[in-house]
């Protein structure tokens, strides 16, 4: 954490993006830091990175109204053969946008091989977030496939989003860097 003014306060906070490859996690990066839908991505190779000063408009649970923070996001492949480069990046995750694709439920089934990945290298009290992509397709996922996975791997949050339309996006993100800073401020 640094200080700049009594009044205001910046953290920097580690976010790191993983899921199947082709879900939109990079639009859904692209979308927030740029505010605009990007076109013809090239698919991740490894892993990509982006900045974001954000500032927190309102103080809930602690966080101090005006918080200012700086997102670091950190946009992993999703395909199988970069999974071996991520337990070299997620040291040091603040927080987990978990992703997959709302229009093909065989993403969701794909998760537990990140969380097995991921979960043995970071702290156990990391929020993670479930994030649907691309409502703004024909939803083929069931919200009861939903629910058991987030009971049954004890995620306790869950928001669907289009990068297209611009749909939660900017709500996924706040809601991860509000979670992240509650828990730092040990509220």
């Amino acid at each position: 954490m640094e200080s700049s003014e009594a009044s205001e306060v910046r953290w920097i906070i580690k976010i790191v993006l993983c899921g199947p490859s082709r879900v939109g996690k990079t639009c859904l990066c692209t979308r927030y830091v740029n505010g605009v839908f990007a076109k013809g991505i090239k698919q991740t190779i490894g892993v990509d990175f982006a900045l974001k000063n954000v500032t927190l408009e309102q103080g809930t649970g602690g966080i101090p109204p005006e918080t200012e923070v700086t997102l670091q996001l950190w946009d992993f492949a999703g395909e199988e053969r970069f999974r071996n480069v991520l337990p070299l990046y997620v040291g040091g995750t603040q927080g987990l946008l978990l992703s997959f694709d709302l229009s093909r439920p065989e993403t969701l089934r794909e998760l537990p091989q990140w969380l097995d990945v991921i979960r043995p290298r970071i702290e156990s009290s990391v929020p993670i977030i479930l994030v649907g992509m691309k409502s703004d397709l024909e939803r083929k996922t069931t919200q009861e496939e939903i629910d058991k996975f987030l009971k049954d791997y004890d995620i306790p949050y869950f928001i669907s989003t289009s990068s297209l339309n611009g749909e939660n996006v900017e709500e996924a993100f706040v809601s991860v860097a509000q979670k992240i800073l509650k828990r730092k401020l040990g509220s």
